[in-house]
């Protein structure tokens, strides 16, 4: 049996489809871009309904390295959380490959912003140092 060979045009045709399907990230690394913008899109709504910290000045800069950091996260970590929640909870398949994606991302776009958050009220509410 012959060995494949990859000709130059097949190459430069994947190139281009990984630069069109996210920048420059899509050919680098395996990520899905709509799931990197549901991740942002979640930080953002979240970022904008909780009030910062006393101490905690929120510049435009800092919300914008949040927003993206948490949509990068969210791309990079949602095959892992799809994977570990419909191998522990296996009901989770009947909702479809595609919306377990997007539900995984957006939770996972929320999550950094929301927990301190509640960890702070739990602390507040059970009497320990704020």
């Amino acid at each position: 049996m012959a060995e494949p060979q990859t000709t130059g045009s097949a190459l430069a045709a994947g190139a281009a489809k990984g630069a069109l399907s996210g920048g420059g990230i899509a050919t680098t690394l395996p990520l899905d871009p709509v799931t990197m913008g549901v991740g942002l899109v979640a930080a953002l709504i979240t970022l904008l309904h909780i009030k910062p910290g006393e101490n905690e000045p929120r510049t435009p800069l800092r919300v914008f390295a949040l927003v993206v950091a948490s949509g990068f996260m969210a791309g990079i970590f949602m095959p892992i959380a799809v994977a570990g929640g419909t191998h522990y909870l296996p009901w989770l398949t009947a909702a479809g490959d595609r919306p377990l994606q997007l539900a995984a991302a957006a939770l996972l776009g929320v999550l950094p912003h929301l927990a301190p958050v509640l960890w702070r009220l739990y602390r507040e509410q059970k009497g320990g140092a704020p």
